[in-house]
């Protein structure tokens, strides 16, 4: 075990943890967190976000200038979890959060900041609302958040 954390293998064996009591539709629980690192959390381990209202956050450092390739910036993935029968991802791309859904593939969502992030630390937040919770395939309203720490800005 100690070998699996000095290579960052864990969790062993992800695809049936689920088995284990990891968190399901049913938990008490409503906050999880993640830390910087944390990768590969199977689908029978995610917090339960499916036909509900959910929020996301992350604090970021950005340098002030969007990344493209090899040049510093930033962009990337936050956080993404999805199959081919779809998903979401959160990232940033050209200095801007965003958001993609795709249900089963057959529909694509994106909704893009207007202001691109700041310069320094920033929380950046996705929040979507159900508009019939507990309902297969429910629709609703996201929005994206930008914060810096001295002032709240929202955008998108």
């Amino acid at each position: 075990m100690a070998e699996a954390e000095k290579y960052r293998v864990l969790p062993l064996f992800a695809e049936v943890a689920f088995l284990w009591g990891s968190p399901k539709d049913s938990t008490d629980q409503t906050k999880f967190v993640y830390y910087n690192g944390t990768e590969n959390i199977s689908s029978g381990m995610i917090p339960p976000i499916y036909n509900r209202s959910y929020s996301i956050s992350a604090d970021l450092y950005t340098p002030g200038r969007p990344g493209l390739g090899l040049r510093p910036g930033i962009a990337g993935v936050i956080v993404a979890e999805g199959s081919f029968l779809g998903g979401f991802s959160l990232y940033v791309e050209e200095g801007r959060l965003k958001h993609t859904y795709s249900f089963l593939g057959l529909r694509l969502d994106t909704i893009t900041s207007r202001d691109e992030l700041p310069k320094g630390k920033v929380n950046v937040r996705y929040e979507f609302t159900a508009d019939k919770p507990g309902e297969f395939a429910t629709s609703g309203t996201g929005r994206v958040f930008i914060a810096v720490p001295w002032s709240p800005k929202y955008s998108g």
